[in-house]
């Protein structure tokens, strides 16, 4: 959702140039913050790096059609795929839009857009440019291409006017040894120089050259030499109008390593941009009015570096990822203002956000010296601008920039919105830290519920058992509320299990633990396993795993275990061959309740055939199979879907996959398939038998079903499940109607016949007027529709599914982006349902409090529901 993201963009429609720092939420160090800019012009460019959110930002997407990557890997490019997804949707429902759009980066560039067509629909619109290893490229427009003799690639502009033309220069290092890095390692300096501006007219000089009021003096504007009306003369251009105002010039730099570096100091296509007295170049009339710094802190405070800086003298220098001075900034004030308030009511399950809690990681601010504090630098901003024209307003405007948000800012508005929510928070803090003696009252979650007892694992269960943390609860596509599907199974001393890795996940498990909290449980991950294809429940992934891959560099360890559906392996063979993610991949279907017992009875085969020459003849071992099968008959029909014979390369990674499992305390990881797209799977997991007094206390037992539509193998792998997690993708709403004093406040209707709506009405007398209130309506199957065409399900469903399965608690979660807050439920429905938000953290301990936690939720989006 928010997302790590480096842009500078050329966004439509809006007259006036300038660069804007779209966004950053610092995550400083090996981490840097999360930033993009923009240069807006009529066509669209697009500087790429880190996953992006542009809907939450209002960055208009309409006309794109350049994105420029400075570097080709998981870091600079993770929010491509969610990016050209989303232009996918916009074009298709707009005619004015552009038909494809044209990717330029270094040589790698083409292993990306192959890797990404395995999972993007519509790779049909994506041209990729690969920039040649020359000298100087110049990029100006539509993406025809024409060598020229300095071999260099220019493109010429489409449309009415030609404003900017953006050079890219690449740069390749060399080792010390003298050999070349590969060609992952090329990085790219984009020169975005606007156009010279034609000079003023001067109606003067054109009256004293005998020139009368006409054409001829549009003639003149057009470059056109005319003959004086009153003098015999020949009036030229240059007579009348004052010299051309030469465009402003904008570098966008990332220099990832010293050597690279290195290699920008002596790139000679920027010669003619150095005003340095000291420079070689001969040419010093390009003059640069700015320069971005994409570099990280400890190549920006290099001595080359520095050296290099000091060559463009006044040049407004903007350093991106060099200072933690504004990093408590929040780049979604939205979701920002959402976290705290919940955190606020029930810190228990909404852990304060660690964007207001840096101070607690252990990550020093850069220290500057030397010609750093000489030339004219500053940090970016969220929203910081830097205007290119009119030439008046030429330079940094910070108009935009937001006022820096606190979470005591949040909790003020709070309370002055809704009063009794601090009486609230002391109810929950109350029920929450009941004394050992009403123990009993809060296993069963509410006295009111006869029957409903806490299942046995929680007994005497410790707090370092499993903690679950939602990182994102929303569907399709990132918001400014909630991040796309992630789940984090935090099993504390013994590792954590990632469920799904959406857009965004790294940096909600930043936002969740903190920098260097977040670099520990993607080190301590366990395994990854991915639902399905779809975009929203993957995109993420590679850069996890190129994260484990570098702070697990020169430590003994085992490569990551990723489980997923076929696709989700095709696009990680084919993105290996850009960079290395230290992984090994398990299809899903190898994770059946059939592959686990066909390994199991390989294993019983093989140690039979060494006791015995008589071994295991195939009856038995089928009838072994059978037995184990029918013992858990919930399964035996959805193994009976996916029943090919397992490779032996996939037992011997059962294998190692089940030590694994061992390690984390588990005993069973079953996939199952699901009713939604081609290869969609649920997840089951289960965890040892303990001891308690002497006494086998059962495991606990976790379902995910992934997306899907109500079927029987989510009710059947959730018989007797301690927690279902189900998707709600296409939820109920409700609709509010004032009448009275002539209020209305409306949320989406939709429009199926099947609507059902309860309707309460109040009529209450003053006087001789009367004042109707219609309270609220609930449609309660209104997008049943929509859930059967699109292999989702509604609210109403995902309960009765848990209810159906005696599940113990469910947890609803992945809610469409049109409904972010709490929907509608009725009392019964509440007494086993919590809603999942992003960054809740749901401990084991704490299964019996969820339902008392629903009825707050309600009031404190009380107010907000009706916007």
């Amino acid at each position: 959702m928010f997302a790590r993201m480096f842009v500078a963009a050329l966004v439509a429609k809006i007259p006036k140039p300038m660069f804007r720092f779209w966004g950053q939420e610092w995550i400083p160090k090996k981490h840097p913050r999360l930033f993009c800019s923009s240069l807006t012009m009529k066509d669209s460019y697009l500087m790429l790096e880190r996953d992006y959110n542009a809907s939450a930002l209002s960055i208009r997407l309409n006309y794109l059609r350049h994105i420029c990557l400075t570097r080709v890997c998981s870091e600079t490019a993770g929010g491509l795929p969610g990016l050209l997804l989303t232009l996918a949707g916009i074009k298709n429902g707009s005619p004015e839009s552009t038909e494809h759009v044209d990717i330029w980066g270094p040589p790698n560039l083409d292993l990306l857009v192959n890797a990404m067509k395995n999972f993007v629909p519509h790779a049909t619109m994506v041209k990729a440019h690969i920039i040649p290893r020359s000298d100087n490229v110049m990029v100006h427009g539509n993406g025809a291409a024409l060598a020229s003799s300095l071999h260099a690639e220019e493109l010429q502009a489409e449309g009415k006017f030609k404003a900017v033309s953006i050079s890219a220069i690449l740069l390749t290092p060399t080792h010390l040894d003298g050999s070349h890095f590969s060609s992952n390692d090329t990085s790219i300096v984009y020169i975005c120089n606007l156009h010279d501006i034609r000079g003023e007219f001067d109606p003067r000089k054109a009256k004293a050259c005998g020139l009368k009021k006409g054409r001829k003096l549009g003639q003149l504007q057009n470059g056109i030499s005319v003959k004086s009306d009153l003098l015999d003369i020949e009036v030229h251009p240059d007579d009348v109008i004052g010299p051309p105002i030469p465009g402003p010039i904008v570098l966008i730099v990332d220099c990832p390593t010293e050597p690279h570096a290195q290699e920008l100091l002596s790139a000679q296509a920027l010669n003619a941009y150095y005003s340095d007295p000291q420079s070689n170049s001969q040419e010093t009339t390009k003059v640069v009015n700015c320069i971005i710094h994409l570099s990280p802190a400890t190549v920006v405070s290099s001595p080359v570096y520095e050296k290099w800086m000091r060559k463009f003298g006044s040049a407004q220098h903007i350093m991106a990822r060099t200072t933690r001075k504004h990093e408590t900034t929040p780049i979604l004030e939205s979701s920002a203002r959402i976290a705290t308030r919940l955190h606020y009511f029930c810190p228990q399950l909404f852990p304060a956000p660690s964007l207001f809690s840096v101070q607690n990681d252990d990550v020093a601010a850069p220290n500057f010296k030397g010609s750093i504090s000489k030339v004219c630098g500053i940090s970016a901003e969220n929203l910081l601008k830097f205007t290119l024209r009119p030439p008046r307003r030429l330079g940094l405007d910070r108009s935009s920039v937001q006022n820096r948000m606190t979470s005591s800012v949040f909790i003020k508005e709070l309370l002055s919105e809704i009063p009794e929510i601090a009486d609230a928070a002391k109810n929950i803090s109350t029920f929450w830290h009941k004394p050992k003696e009403d123990e009993a009252e809060v296993m069963t979650g509410d006295p009111s519920l006869a029957g409903h007892a806490a299942p046995r694992c929680l007994e005497n269960v410790q707090r370092d058992d499993l903690e679950i943390v939602f990182l994102g609860t929303g569907s399709s596509i990132p918001s400014k509320y909630r991040n796309v599907s992630s789940i984090y199974f935090n099993l504390f001393s013994k590792g954590g299990l990632l469920l799904d890795c959406g857009e965004g996940t790294l940096a909600q498990l930043k936002r969740r633990y903190g920098i260097n909290g977040a670099d520990s449980a993607v080190r301590n991950l366990k395994c990854i396993w991915i639902s399905h294809i779809h975009a929203d429940h993957h995109a993420g992934l590679a850069r996890i795993l190129a994260l484990r891959r570098d702070l697990l560099k020169g430590v003994p360890h085992e490569p990551m275990l990723v489980i997923g559906p076929e696709q989700v392996g095709e696009f990680l063979n084919d993105y290996k061959k850009l960079e290395d993610l230290d992984m090994l991949f398990l299809d899903c279907r190898s994770t059946t309740v059939a592959k686990w017992d066909d390994m199991e009875a390989d294993s019983i085969f093989d140690k039979d055939h060494q006791m015995s020459s008589e071994g295991m003849n195939d009856e038995s071992r089928d009838h072994a199979v059978l037995t184990s099968l029918s013992e858990d008959s919930s399964l035996l029909r959805c193994s009976k879907r996916m029943k090919p014979s397992t490779p032996v390369d996939d037992i011997k990674l059962l294998k190692h996959f089940k030590k694994v499992l061992s390690e984390a305390g588990l005993v069973r990881f079953i996939s199952f398939p699901v009713v939604h797209c081609p290869e969609a799977f649920g997840i089951i997991l289960e965890s040892a038998e303990r001891m308690n007094c002497g006494k086998v206390v059962p495991g606990w037992k976790v379902v995910y079903s992934g997306d899907t539509r109500p079927c029987s193998e989510v009710i059947e792998a959730s018989l007797g499940a301690t927690i279902l997690i189900h998707e709600v993708s296409a939820n109920l709403c409700r609709f509010f109607l004032f009448i009275g004093q002539v209020t209305l406040g409306i949320s989406y209707v939709p429009t199926f016949s099947c609507v059902k709506i309860k309707l309460a009405i109040q009529i209450v007398a003053h006087g001789l007027d009367f004042s109707f209130t219609i309270i609220l309506a609930t449609f309660e199957d209104g997008l049943l529709e929509e859930a059967i065409t699109r292999n989702h399900s509604t609210i109403k469903e995902a309960i009765e599914v848990g209810r159906s399965a005696g599940a113990y608690r469910i947890i609803l979660t992945h809610f469409s982006q049109r409904y972010p807050k709490v929907p509608a439920l009725d009392e019964v429905s509440m007494q086993r349902t919590c809603i999942a938000f992003d960054l809740m953290s749901v401990n084991l301990a704490d299964l019996p409090l969820l339902p008392k936690v629903l009825p707050y939720l309600k009031l404190l989006f009380r107010t907000r529901e009706l916007t």
